[in-house]
C-alpha cells in the first residue's frame, strides 16, 4: 500500500540528531512499498493558545539532499557561510 509520510520532523532538544534513525527506517521501508516523504518546512510552530513564542531551534541540519550531496549533514548556518 502506497504511505505519505507528511511534515516529517524531530522535535524537542533531546531528539536532535535523530532523523537519521527515522530517515534510515524510512529508506529501508520504501524497498518493500512506495513511500512519499516531505520535511517539516518550518523551524517554529505556533499554536493560537500559547502565549509565549517557542524556544528556536539551535540549529537545523541537513541529513541529506539528492540535489545537493554535498551539504550532507552540515548546519543551515554553515551552508550559508559557504
Amino acid at each position: 500500500m502506497p504511505v505519505v509520510i507528511s511534515h516529517h520532523k524531530v522535535a524537542g532538544q533531546p531528539n536532535h540528531g535523530r532523523s537519521t534513525e527515522t530517515l534510515q527506517l524510512i529508506e529501508a521501508r520504501m524497498k518493500s512499498q512506495p513511500i512519499g516523504l516531505d520535511c517539516y518546512p518550518y523551524a517554529l510552530r505556533r499554536r493560537s493558545s500559547q502565549r509565549a513564542a517557542p524556544p528556536s531551534p539551535s540549529k537545523t541540519l541537513v541529513t541529506w539532499s539528492k540535489p545537493h550531496p554535498e551539504v550532507a549533514g552540515m548546519s543551515l548556518d554553515e551552508i550559508r557561510a559557504r
